[in-house]
């Protein structure tokens, strides 16, 4: 964070948070998708760490199958490619994640927000 290069990239990244919002809220989808696709190249930017020749090859692969934009969601040996594909797209997308043996879960928007529980263990 002491790099001024770095310190942009981090304000940029909040400004598109910002912008991502609003466009759920407008349900502006198509520009959500891109957005995605701004954010994981912000990502991959702040350090060389962030992305894999695998990873890079998954999510370049989903755009040429018909997704607008991801990101990756997780850390560190964990986590998940969130991906934004329209509708007449999603069949060759899923295709095209089954065929590379990649698991596929399903995602929905909730109309009341974020929801979390606790489990009594």
């Amino acid at each position: 964070m002491q790099q001024k290069d770095v310190q942009d990239l981090v304000q940029k990244n909040v400004e598109l948070c910002y912008q991502i919002r609003n466009q759920l809220l407008r349900g502006s989808l198509g520009e959500f998708g891109r957005s995605l696709d701004d954010a994981w190249q912000f990502k991959r930017k702040l350090s060389a760490e962030i992305s894999s020749e695998h990873l890079d090859d998954i999510y370049s692969n989903a755009i040429k199958n018909g997704a607008i934009g991801g990101k990756l969601l997780g850390a560190g040996g964990g986590g998940f490619f969130l991906f934004f594909v329209p509708p007449a797209q999603k069949h060759q997308l899923l295709s095209h994640l089954a065929s590379e043996g990649l698991e596929v879960k399903p995602f929905r928007f909730e109309a009341e927000g974020l929801k979390s529980w606790k489990v009594r263990v």
